[in-house]
């Protein structure tokens, strides 16, 4: 039994960190009470789809100022990639739809069967913009 602690800053892959004969069975989060949480997937069907483009995000606001950000985006990568470029637009300032612009230098999305690179780059940017103007209100 191996128990991993700290926080991962990159999500990786993680198959690469387990052994052999491990297997993940349990992650424990911190308390996110409080916290802003939204996830979005964008495919072709709602279910037992390939994702064209996934954004995970979590805001702390405090006093009507972002204190913590944290940006996600899976399939615009070989691996899931943090947007840091997008957090750093938002954490110190109020919830701002501009901040959405800078996800185009925290990704790189391919061509392939599913999608196009331009077309991933638009919906990332346009999934992110959605979600914080309903955070800014």
């Amino acid at each position: 039994r191996r128990v991993e602690s700290g926080r991962r800053e990159d999500l990786g892959d993680l198959g690469e960190e387990l052994g052999a004969d491990e297997l993940l069975t349990r992650v424990h989060l911190p308390d996110l009470s409080g916290d802003r949480l939204y996830y979005r997937k964008v495919g072709t069907r709602l279910a037992q789809a390939i994702s064209k483009v996934v954004l995970g995000a979590r805001l702390r606001v405090q006093d009507g100022i972002v204190a913590e950000a944290r940006v996600a985006f899976g399939s615009v990568a070989p691996v899931p990639r943090r947007a840091r470029a997008v957090e750093a637009a938002l954490v110190g300032h109020p919830v701002d739809l501009a901040a959405a612009d800078a996800v185009t230098s925290d990704i790189a999305p391919i061509d392939d069967i599913r999608s196009t690179a331009e077309y991933r780059r638009r919906v990332a940017r346009n999934v992110l913009r959605t979600w914080l103007a309903a955070e800014a209100g």
